[in-house]
C-alpha cells in the first residue's frame, strides 16, 4: 500500500503597483478572477509608499466583541 502526499498550493502573495492599489475593488475582482476557483484567500502586500490610515487605540481593540467563532 503506498501512501501519496497530498500538494496544497501557497496563498497567492500579490503586490500591487501603486495605481493598482489605489483602485483597490478592480483589484481584487481581477484577482478573484484569476484565483477564486483555485484559492480560498490571497495575501496583498501593499506598496511600499502606502500609509494606513485606519489605527485602532487599545480601547477599541479591547471593545471588540466577536459574534461567533474565527473559521
Amino acid at each position: 500500500m503506498s501512501v501519496e502526499k497530498e500538494l496544497i498550493e501557497m496563498c497567492p502573495t500579490l503586490r500591487p503597483s501603486w495605481k493598482e492599489f489605489m483602485n483597490f475593488s478592480e483589484f481584487v475582482e481581477k484577482a478573484e478572477k484569476k484565483y477564486g476557483g483555485s484559492h480560498g484567500m490571497i495575501k496583498v502586500i501593499p506598496p511600499e509608499n502606502y500609509i494606513g490610515t485606519r489605527k485602532m487605540s487599545e480601547n477599541e481593540i479591547n471593545e471588540v466583541v466577536l459574534k461567533g467563532p474565527i473559521e
